[in-house]
């Protein structure tokens, strides 16, 4: 199994890495390139946009074409991004490079989802997501950290070079390590109207559109603080990008306690209120943030203690929300983890748009954004146990 899951958390993380490794350097790079800080956060939305639709274009051409070859394309698509952006001599060049890291990162992210349920059904999809999330963000918490270093020594461009590397590496594993997992047996060869038959009933099948949703909605709150925390942290309190990273890896840290613990939490209580758990941690979190930037009383520790709690339930949420938005539409697993894919990040990406350009010197907008995108996914989580 280990053969398996290490590969594929190596390309899960590809995408989020994109981003990590330079949340550090955002600041440095809106200065170097004479651009606000509000272009400079722009670029995690636009990376996100692309990201989005290239998920919905990557998922749905798997069914028909395979796994392995469109993955492989994803990875040097990323790669030519990131070179782009090592060499931009201005901030529209930067949104360019991060367009093209996203067309290639968002079609990595769907196709490892993809060959995740492939390979894993039920109980065993649940353990695996979990313990994927894990390795994940092992690799997510050095990310920031080791950006942080690299933008102190060598400058912001320096972290688009080690990305480079880290995609070729990426792609290296892919070639020894991953076959394909459709056979052509398998393939559906789909027109545009049985294309559009299909997105019709996924998205009127209750359970996989409402804990989609839920999923949207947690996966924001981790959105919302990496748009905010380069901000509040570094802008307001005073951070080096270092120091940033090691914050940053607190946060890592409960969402991997989260993923090691998913699965007892399942055995204990069940996916249910496993899930509803982790959003009353959001909540909880959320108010907090909120009364910090009401009162304007907060600090490094406080702000890491409360976020932590959030993370940790964010990744509550996240693994019984996927299985159970799949659980009924494993027979066209490539248009649903496209269609989720999709509608995750481009609802997440607006969000980011939507916070970039509100006040963060205080938590107040971070808390606020967490509790009301917290009680959405109780709503749509509610109405789909409904149905079940």
């Amino acid at each position: 199994m280990l053969r398996v899951i290490i590969p594929l958390c190596l390309i899960a993380t590809m995408a989020q890495f994109a981003t990590d490794i330079y949340l550090p350097s955002l600041i440095s790079l809106s200065q170097d390139l004479s651009s606000s800080v509000h272009m400079a956060q722009g670029t995690i939305a636009i990376y996100l946009i692309f990201a989005a639709f290239s998920q919905l274009i990557f998922g749905s051409l798997s069914d028909v074409r395979g796994r392995y070859p469109l993955l492989v394309f994803s990875i040097l698509l990323a790669m030519l991004g990131s070179v782009v952006c090592s060499l931009s001599t201005s901030i529209e060049y930067v949104f360019l490079g991060r367009a093209i890291q996203g067309l290639g990162g968002g079609g990595t992210a769907v196709l490892s989802r993809i060959i995740v349920i492939d390979t894993f059904k039920d109980e065993a999809l649940i353990k695996v997501t979990s313990y994927l999330s894990f390795c994940s963000i092992v690799i997510l918490a050095i990310a920031p950290i080791f950006g942080g270093f690299v933008e102190e020594l060598l400058g912001w461009r320096a972290n688009f070079i080690v990305l480079s590397l880290y995609m070729l590496m990426i792609l290296g594993v892919v070639i020894i390590f991953i076959t394909e997992t459709l056979p052509i047996e398998k393939r559906k060869v789909i027109s545009i109207q049985r294309w559009w038959k299909i997105f019709y009933e996924l998205i009127h099948t209750l359970d996989f559109l409402c804990f989609s949703l839920c999923y949207v909605g947690s996966y924001s709150c981790i959105i919302v603080w990496l748009t905010v925390s380069p901000i509040l942290l570094q802008g307001s309190l005073h951070l080096t990008p270092i120091q940033f990273g090691y914050c940053y890896a607190v946060g890592c840290g409960a969402f991997a306690i989260g993923a090691l613990s998913n699965p007892r939490w399942v055995v204990l209580m069940g996916a249910r209120k496993t899930l509803f758990l982790g959003i009353a941690l959001e909540v909880v979190a959320g108010v907090i943030f909120t009364l910090q930037g009401v009162f304007e009383v907060f600090s490094v520790y406080s702000i890491l203690f409360v976020n932590a709690v959030m993370m940790y339930g964010c990744m509550l949420v996240l693994n019984n929300s996927f299985a159970a938005a799949f659980h009924s539409v494993q027979s066209v697993s490539g248009m649903a983890a496209s269609i989720f894919g999709f509608g995750r990040i481009a609802l997440s990406a607006g969000v980011s748009a939507i916070i970039a350009y509100l006040p963060e010197e205080t938590p107040f907008s971070l808390g606020v954004s967490v509790v009301l995108l917290s009680v959405f996914s109780y709503q749509v989580a509610s109405k789909g146990y409904q149905k079940n």
